[in-house]
């Protein structure tokens, strides 16, 4: 079973006493207003090892609102993410790592932009909830075993105009892989 190497972060950061997450990255993300936001205006850029090759839709955005009232439907969706082929990475990748980065597709954009919408309207109608914006990496493969670890590395960019900002420094998810990465990815 390929389990989304997102999911994993979370936890892992916790365990690292969340010393993982950059200064500037929790600065960024306390200013990105999910709800406002354009969805297309949105980029993700995922460092990981040379050994990990990702395509489109391998990645997706979730965008979600759980109502505090638990008679009251969740309002959420889950949009693939597309590779953006231009070269605007954050940084040059490092030696031994790929740096992929990804946006929300057209087709994507305009489903987050009526979930926002449906939250907006909810919240404006008084409704209390917590709301959760992830990406998580669902697919790709292993074309080799990755040496010296299982590092990844994340960053953000809500303008298409700004800087990628790092959000989490690199985070070695091999043990959480029980030292195999095969776990969370197949070959290719």
């Amino acid at each position: 079973m390929i389990r989304p190497l997102f999911s994993m972060i979370p936890a892992i950061l916790c365990l690292a006493g969340c010393s993982v997450v950059t200064p500037a990255g929790l600065s960024e993300a306390m200013r990105l207003d999910p709800l406002q936001t354009n969805p297309g205006d949105i980029a993700v850029a995922v460092s990981v090892p040379d050994a990990v090759q990702l395509r489109d839709g391998d990645a997706t955005l979730y965008l979600g609102f759980q109502p505090a009232d638990a008679s009251l439907e969740p309002l959420e969706t889950t949009v693939p993410l597309g590779i953006k082929s231009t070269g605007d990475l954050p940084r040059a990748p490092l030696a031994g790592k790929s740096i992929f980065v990804f946006d929300i597709t057209p087709e994507g954009a305009e489903t987050v932009s009526e979930i926002q919408k449906q939250i907006r309207d909810a919240k404006a109608a008084g409704t209390e909830g917590l709301g959760t914006l992830s990406v998580s990496v669902n697919g790709g493969c292993l074309t080799a075993e990755p040496d010296n670890g299982f590092f990844v590395s994340t960053w953000l960019r809500a303008a298409p105009s700004g800087e990628f900002v790092q959000l989490t420094r690199e985070a070695d998810l091999l043990p959480a892989t029980g030292d195999d990465p095969s776990k969370v990815w197949p070959a290719c």
